[in-house]
This record gives structure tokens, C-alpha cells and sequence, in this order.
């Protein structure tokens, strides 16, 4: 699912088999600020449940408004892992969180990142230990 977030914030309809420029034209839209709180309203409302989110955004936000969107979220909704990828560089961290994570511009090491967030060998070896033979 794709949310376009500004001063309000919608789920975006478009066809995963377009290329990369065809998709990017058909997302665009001039929405004025960057409300993230909006986004996360609006995937509360949807009641939708995801294991994970990506963020793209200059993450030039307001905290507090946001932060307190995405604890309800994750209250009434589910507690998602969260990569938010601030596109400029900026700093700004507008939720905090054990399954937070954030990238400061993008690269590929950043995936393999991701990947070991998500992945606790110990939790597995753990769990092998207990069966018993």
C-alpha cells in the first residue's frame, strides 16, 4: 500500500507493473506540508495492519502531532517495523521507538540493515535449545 501524505494524507491507487517513471508521475501530487501524523491517521482509520513501513519523506514534520498518531496506531492497530528514509538529510526523528529506525539518505547497505533488525538468530537458537530429544 501506498499513503501520499501533506497537509492531509490518502491511500494511492496505481498499477505495480509500470515502470519506475510511469509510477513516480502517477504518485505526484502537490499536497502543501508534511503532515506524517496525517499518514499514520489515515492507516489507523483504514484499520489496515502492517508488519512494516517505509517512510519517504524530508521528515520536516511536527513531532509531537506525529508521535502521538503513531502510538495510536500502534495501540488500536498493530506495532509495526518502521524505516523511515529522510530523503534530505535533515535529522529530524519525529517517533522514537524499539522498532524504529532511521536512514539519512539512501543506500544499499541500509537493506542489510533492515534485514538483521529483523532477525534474531539467538531468538531461533533459543528455541532449538528447549527441544528436548
Amino acid at each position: 500500500d501506498v499513503i501520499r501524505f501533506g497537509s492531509d494524507a490518502e491511500y494511492v491507487n496505481y498499477n505495480p507493473n509500470s515502470d519506475v517513471f510511469t509510477l513516480s508521475k502517477s504518485i505526484l501530487r502537490s499536497m502543501g506540508g508534511t503532515s506524517l501524523a496525517q499518514a499514520w491517521s489515515e492507516a489507523q482509520s483504514s484499520g489496515r495492519k502492517y508488519d512494516r513501513v517505509f517512510i519517504l519523506s524530508d521528515n520536516e514534520c511536527n513531532v509531537s502531532s506525529t508521535y502521538s498518531q503513531y502510538k495510536k496506531y500502534v495501540e488500536k492497530v498493530g506495532d509495526p517495523y518502521v524505516y523511515s528514509i529522510d530523503m534530505a538529510s535533515y535529522g529530524t526523528t519525529a517517533i522514537a521507538g524499539p522498532k524504529v529506525k532511521y536512514y539519512y539518505g539512501y543506500g544499499f547497505a541500509m537493506f542489510e540493515d533492515i534485514a538483521k533488525s529483523e532477525f534474531n538468530p539467538m531468538h531461533h537458537i533459543e528455541k532449538i535449545r528447549k527441544v528436548e530429544i
